[in-house]
């Protein structure tokens, strides 16, 4: 015997916000020389890289470490707190005793139907 809010529901008409499936996009294959307006490339004179330094200049203003050499690490802060993480232990529920089921068994339960 199944549940009979389950027999309810099998029984009762869909939703009418009910969607038959799920509906995908119209696929368009890929070109490799037409892109659509909005995703055209911007020309190299508005592009905002264009006028930035180079990585190969920008490298000029650093200097390699030297053999032994190391940077400087600073102190830590004064106000540092390690996170502390607290775990409590499982606590296994206990079996119930053979009197304690049978009690439980005697007591009556309303019908389904």
């Amino acid at each position: 015997p199944l549940d009979p809010y389950a027999l309810l529901i099998m029984e009762a008409p869909p939703s009418p916000d009910y969607i038959p499936g799920p509906e995908y996009p119209e696929y368009l294959s890929p070109t490799d020389d037409v892109l659509p307006a909005k995703e055209q490339p911007l020309p190299a004179a508005v592009s905002p890289t264009a006028d930035s330094i180079s990585a190969s200049e920008d490298s000029d203003q650093t200097e390699p470490f030297k053999e032994g050499e190391t940077a400087a690490t600073p102190p830590p802060s004064a106000y540092h707190i390690a996170a502390r993480i607290s775990v409590r232990p499982h606590i296994p529920m206990p079996f119930r005793s053979k009197s304690e089921v049978e009690r439980l068994l005697a007591i009556p339960t309303p019908s389904l139907s």
